[in-house]
């Protein structure tokens, strides 16, 4: 997973008002659980260290929700999944997320601007204006 989807989902978190955990420290958190997954699946090395980008522009919610689906994806696949600190936080921002497209948890798959939306976020800017239109 891209270094820039974690700054992302740290990003959204914050913006959604999901946590008050530092972006470093918060960072860390999601991207050790996804080299967790990975790992568990296959011999991949250790999360290498991590160190936020920020922004103060807004993430538009339907690429978040899709960064979300690629997150939990990605990261789900190993025994601590279910019980881990970072699986607690993205259901918190799935649920905020849902709320503010007036939607169900995940129910955001049904928009139609979710499939033009991208799978895996490589530069932080993307999230942002991406032409993405519920």
């Amino acid at each position: 997973m891209h270094k820039a989807h974690i700054d992302v989902l740290v990003n959204a978190l914050h913006e959604y008002g999901v946590t008050t955990i530092s972006s470093n420290e918060l960072g860390s958190l999601l991207w050790q659980e996804n080299h967790a997954s990975v790992s568990w699946r296959s011999d991949a090395v250790a999360a290498p260290p991590y160190s936020a980008d920020t922004t103060e522009a807004p993430i538009d919610p339907i690429v978040l929700a899709k960064a979300i689906d690629c997150y939990v994806y990605q990261s789900c696949e190993h025994p601590g999944w279910a019980s881990s600190i970072a699986h607690r936080l993205v259901d918190a921002l799935t649920e905020k997320v849902a709320e503010r497209l007036g939607v169900s948890a995940n129910g955001w798959k049904t928009l139609r601007a979710y499939s033009k939306a991208p799978w895996g976020i490589t530069s932080l800017s993307r999230a942002h204006t991406v032409g993405v239109k519920q």
